[in-house]
């Protein structure tokens, strides 16, 4: 740390990096100094969108050793992500990784291993945890504001496939998986951060609609408790959809990223109301939260811990599409 900012590294100049780019403006007590990036114009491209003088890589092995930095930002292909936080992770920096953390589950297990090592900071880059919605949700489940949680389903769709046509998300090899690999795992993670239950068994089904990955998916999980999740991901639908609905004995909570308000409750009697913005409270970021864990500030509210979760439900459900049955979920790959 150099006098009293934080000295920043990308690892991935990609569109995404952008949208973190905009998240550290406004973060005072950061600076951002280095960018790789295989292509080359795309790093000096994103330093400047970010309005620094940073030096510029091809190689980010060799940004990690040349120059001093207390974190990095890894926003490169999927499979490439396990090998660039373990690298960073022994070097001694703070890590921010775009989901999903990796591919395979034991990827992850390594992950979580490592950190423990060099008791290191590593944050999933999972932004609806850090939304307003998401978070009121969370808080009314977990002091049992809708009763006990019996059933829950996700459904997220938009024009994936045609979006990653031509691209290293349609790479099997680069991008470990299609639609629920990628914007799917968003869903994975926010039910299962949501309700802080553990998934017991999968039983998935997927179509490939003639691409190299998969572009829909559905997938029910059953929980420890008992509860059922059901989970649609939709690669090749003309709008875009996103909305979880959670069950409770005692009434039910909303959320559709579509409408607005986003947020709905309701009670056993079928009463419902819209959520107000003020009652929600603030939505924060991933990179807010990166800064305020490296600086001591705050816990770390997207840890790899519960990505190795993510991998298994993932891993379980590409078995359970190819076997035809349910498939257990476990963190031990067995």
């Amino acid at each position: 740390m150099k006098g009293d900012r934080l000295r920043l590294g990308f690892i991935g100049c990609g569109a995404i990096a952008a949208a973190h780019v905009n998240n550290l403006r406004s973060l005072p007590e950061t600076q951002m100094i280095a960018f790789s990036d295989p292509v080359k114009e795309r790093a000096e491209q994103l330093a400047q969108f970010a309005g620094v003088d940073g030096t510029v890589f091809t190689d980010w092995r060799e940004m990690i050793r040349i120059v001093p930095l207390d974190g990095v930002l890894i926003l490169s292909p999927h499979a490439f992500h396990a090998e660039q936080v373990l690298a960073c992770l022994e070097s001694g920096l703070a890590v921010l990784v775009e989901k999903p953390m990796c591919v395979r589950l034991s990827e992850a297990r390594d992950i979580v291993g490592k950190k423990e090592e060099t008791n290191g900071i590593i944050l999933v880059s999972y932004q609806r945890r850090y939304m307003a919605p998401f978070r009121f949700a969370r808080k009314l489940v977990s002091w049992g504001g809708i009763g006990e949680v019996e059933l829950s389903y996700a459904v997220l769709g938009h024009g994936w496939k045609e979006a990653t046509k031509n691209t290293w998300r349609q790479v099997p090899e680069i991008s470990g998986g299609g639609m629920l690999m990628d914007s799917g795992s968003h869903s994975v993670d926010i039910v299962l951060w949501l309700l802080s239950r553990r998934p017991q068994r999968v039983w998935g089904s997927l179509r490939y609609e003639g691409t190299p990955v998969e572009i829909n998916d559905i997938l029910t999980l059953q929980m420890d408790g008992g509860s059922l999740v059901s989970l649609i991901a939709l690669g090749d639908i003309p709008v875009y959809r996103e909305f979880y609905e959670f069950i409770g004995t005692d009434g039910t909570v909303k959320i559709d990223l579509t409408t607005s308000p986003p947020l709905f409750v309701a009670d056993r009697g079928g009463s419902v109301r819209a959520v107000r913005a003020e009652e929600m409270g603030e939505s924060t970021t991933p990179d807010r939260n990166f800064v305020d864990v490296i600086l001591g500030r705050a816990p770390n509210e997207s840890p790899p811990e519960d990505s190795v979760w993510v991998l298994a439900v993932t891993e379980a459900f590409y078995r359970s599409a190819i076997s035809g049955r349910s498939e257990r979920v476990a963190i031990d790959g067995s």
